[in-house]
């Protein structure tokens, strides 16, 4: 798997196996990662030993069951992995990351699975589409990235033709954003007859704001979507 580049914790990228819940450091995600974990309880404070910079255990932590979560995804340009790493740094500790090629069929023994997608003539990709056949029973949320603008009628549906293969699930949350399109697609699409999709003033203007996309804050409406996510399924118990 690719090395990330958001600031993320190597222990984190992989399994998720943590020996503290954050490596406290200057990055921006990493500081509203560790800022989330003292909201949670899960530390008190930041201490520094040896040069080395590590959150401490709240003792007051009660010590219950934690919820697994998957963080997994299918991007084809980075659009969908850059969403995915940012939505990362909000997750319970532990939480493991990685590409949907790499993520254990059905969920594995995931409680909780975000999956991330990229818009394909407007239904998940096909590598998503595949790997949500064979899940059943799990709480679901999803994040993906389109070409379109994410408060489109266009997005909207693409919304619910993801939720719908989903429907032996829980769906407890679904975040788009936009995302740049790829340029060997758009050259594609510029070549064939007959063009569905003609290059008019407003789809130009439409693909010109897409490739400043996803963004810092693109990532930031991630991660406090996703803080809210977590919040409300605390709340449901």
């Amino acid at each position: 798997m690719d090395e990330f580049k958001t600031g993320l914790p190597a222990d984190r990228q992989r399994t998720g196996a943590v020996k503290t819940p954050a490596v406290c450091s200057s990055n921006t995600q990493e500081k509203m990662y560790r800022r989330y974990l003292i909201l949670r309880g899960d530390i008190v404070d930041c201490n520094e030993e040896d040069g080395q910079k590590t959150a401490r255990y709240s003792e007051n932590k009660p010590q219950g069951k934690t919820m697994k979560t998957l963080v997994t995804w299918s991007s084809k340009t980075g659009n969908t992995k850059s969403v995915g790493e940012a939505i990362g740094a909000v997750c319970p500790p532990e939480t493991t990351l990685c590409p949907i090629e790499e993520a254990p069929a059905g969920g594995g023994e995931y409680d909780f699975l975000i999956i991330g997608y990229w818009v394909d003539k407007g239904v998940p990709d096909a590598k998503c589409k595949e790997y949500l056949k064979k899940i059943r029973g799990k709480k679901i949320a999803f994040f993906g990235t389109l070409g379109a603008y994410p408060d489109s009628d266009h997005a909207r549906e693409c919304m619910r033709k993801a939720e719908d293969m989903a429907r032996d699930n829980e769906v407890c949350g679904h975040f788009l954003c936009q995302g740049k399109i790829d340029p060997e697609l758009l050259e594609m699409m510029a070549k064939m007859p007959n063009n569905p999709h003609p290059m008019t003033k407003e789809r130009k203007a439409r693909i010109e704001e897409a490739k400043k996309h996803p963004n810092e804050d693109d990532f930031n409406a991630a991660r406090q979507y996703f803080e809210s996510v977590f919040d409300k399924m605390k709340h449901q118990g």
